[in-house]
């Protein structure tokens, strides 16, 4: 590790190198040509009440943190 930050240091250059290039760009454009647009799709709620009740049962509040909890949000 030493001998590449001596190597930067001496060719600050380096440092700039590549820094326009975008990491993952075929992954991105990948993800935008296949993008479709439209609504998404409805999703029924009943499986996300049964978790619900599930872990009212287990974990106090149902959640992790008093933040994050079901009863800090807007139902509906």
């Amino acid at each position: 590790m030493k001998d590449v930050l001596e190597l930067i240091e001496k060719n600050p250059g380096l440092e700039k190198m590549n820094s326009e290039i975008v990491s993952n760009h075929g992954y991105y454009k990948s993800l935008f040509d296949e993008a479709r647009a439209a609504a998404a799709p409805r999703r029924p709620i009943e499986k996300s009440k049964a978790w619900l009740e599930r872990a009212a049962k287990v974990i106090p509040g149902s959640s992790q943190t008093f933040s994050k909890g079901f009863n800090q949000h807007v139902y509906g």
